[in-house]
């Protein structure tokens, strides 16, 4: 658990309308990627709850998290996290 599950349930919040913040910024600037979400609008709603259990491991005790843990920025992802789960929210 780590990065990529955290990667793959922004993708997931994104099919479902709900790009969080953090997304957001990266699509503005990608096309490519603004196009692949368009076209996959609403897809995935089956895979919400195994992206929401995803984000809560990584958040509660994983590599990911221990390394974020022991750098100054750990409020910020704590925070970017917390947003994910909000944009999984039902």
């Amino acid at each position: 658990m780590g990065s990529n599950a955290l990667s793959a349930a922004e993708l997931v919040a994104a099919l479902q309308g709900r790009t969080g913040e953090t997304l957001q910024q990266e699509v503005e600037g990608d096309e490519e990627l603004q196009e692949w979400i368009a076209k996959h609008n609403g897809k995935g709603k089956r895979l919400v709850p195994a992206a929401r259990r995803a984000v809560a491991k990584s958040k509660a005790n994983s590599e990911l998290q221990q390394l974020w843990e022991e750098s100054e920025y750990y409020e910020k992802w704590l925070e970017v996290v917390a947003e994910l789960e909000s944009s999984l929210a039902e």
